[in-house]
């Protein structure tokens, strides 16, 4: 690993002492002619957002630093947001709340007004395209009550949205998705679908619980018409990105010996394997013995040629976000706390199998430093969900190592153009 945290600078790009952030990693928040970045304010952060809370939603001038909001919302979470993204130079599109249902809307920066309501979420968008699930039954839901969970019109499966048209319709199914997973329970959720460059193919996680309450998830691709193909099927997969339109990489679990055991379930409902599983996670702290052990890893899925390979490099011991840089030579990511609760930035370019340390960034803010268990460990917390801007030049991530919630951008031209050594 190549430390250059001396000689790379994060700047803070929102207001000082005020709550700012984007959210999830596979955006990019800067416009596509970089003269404007995107963020969310939040009324507050040491809690989980009820129904009535509301969002402000807005953007940045990418040269003066000043803040422009653009409308609110009471559809969104500390990890996603509202999905707010870019369609063009001037319209952008996020979630909203209208009376007991989630819809998108899209907002024109240049007119100043909202120009467009979809009747359905959207989670990933194409040029022509946006994906949708459930936004009240999975992982980072919405606010919402029970009967709006139950009536949720898209729990079933993931939809297609025309952007031109408005028109949308189902193309995969949760029984589809059981039967590919071979499971008879009913219990599954959809995550994270995301497109792919071009827009002709996506990335889905489907996840559900097994009758002894163990976590499963499964990776898988899909094309247009919801020909779905399965990547991964693991008690333990994380998150992806894609390399390019034809590769994907995500944090997982391939299958070992270890695995085989931990697979069995007769062995995993008697009383020695919780035993075991506990002494695990209490005596091996080495982020590396444990990756060593578990057979966990950055995993990339060759789509076109079926290959399934790990990124070798020994840098990479634990969970982070990955998303690849256009011409696929650099993967960004990061990490989760370490011993000294910080998080770690890196670029990592493959065609060297060198990994750049850009920073170390504490993780609790103000309001949280007795490292409380509801901030870390829950859906509050404050990952750097790091992300490429438009241009080759700035990568963008949310931090709170200055004791509040802001976005920052990183100037990494020097790495992307092998200058890093330059004086």
């Amino acid at each position: 690993m190549k430390d250059v945290r001396n000689k790379l600078y994060a700047e803070r790009v929102t207001p000082d002492r005020e709550q700012y952030f984007f959210g999830y990693y596979d955006i990019s928040p800067e416009s596509p002619d970089g003269s404007k970045i995107l963020i969310n304010k939040a009324p507050f952060i040491d809690r989980a957002p009820e129904i009535r809370d509301e969002l402000e939603v807005g953007y940045m001038d990418a040269d003066t630093l000043v803040y422009t909001p653009i409308g609110k919302t009471a559809a969104w979470n500390f990890q996603e947001g509202s999905r707010l993204q870019w369609l063009d130079e001037t319209r952008v599109i996020y979630n909203v709340r209208e009376g007991h249902q989630f819809h998108s809307v899209v907002y024109d920066i240049a007119k100043r007004s909202r120009i467009r309501t979809y009747d359905i979420p959207i989670y990933s968008v194409s040029c022509e395209y946006a994906l949708s699930y459930s936004f009240t039954n999975n992982k980072y839901s919405y606010a919402h009550t029970d009967e709006e969970l139950l009536k949720d019109p898209w729990r079933d499966g993931v939809y297609l949205l025309h952007l031109d048209s408005g028109r949308y319709h189902r193309i995969i199914s949760n029984e589809t998705l059981d039967e590919l997973a071979g499971i008879t329970v009913s219990n599954g959720q959809v995550e994270y679908c995301v497109f792919n460059p071009a827009g002709d193919q996506f990335y889905l996680y489907y996840r559900w619980s097994e009758t002894n309450g163990a976590a499963h998830t499964m990776l898988c691709v899909s094309d247009l018409e919801g020909c779905v193909k399965i990547l991964l099927n693991s008690n333990f997969i994380s998150h992806a990105g894609w390399c390019g339109n034809g590769k994907i990489t995500a944090w997982g679990r391939l299958p070992s010996r270890i695995n085989t055991v931990q697979g069995n379930s007769f062995l995993k409902n008697t009383g020695l394997w919780k035993v075991a599983v506990t002494i695990f996670h209490h005596t091996v702290k080495s982020s590396k013995l444990r990756q060593r052990i578990t057979n966990d890893a950055y995993i990339m899925f060759d789509l076109a040629s079926g290959k399934v390979y790990k990124l070798e490099n020994t840098c990479f011991t634990s969970d982070g976000h990955c998303t690849w840089s256009s011409n696929e030579q650099f993967m960004l990511t990061d990490t989760y706390p370490d011993e000294d609760n910080k998080r770690h930035l890196m670029i990592y370019d493959i065609e060297q199998d060198l990994v750049y340390l850009l920073g170390k960034f504490y993780s609790y803010p103000e309001k949280m430093k007795e490292k409380d268990s509801l901030w870390n460990c829950s859906a509050l917390r404050c990952d750097l969900h790091p992300k490429w801007g438009q241009g080759k030049r700035y990568i963008y991530f949310d931090s709170v190592h200055e004791g509040y919630r802001g976005m920052y951008r990183m100037d990494v031209s020097k790495i992307l153009e092998n200058r890093m050594d330059d004086e």
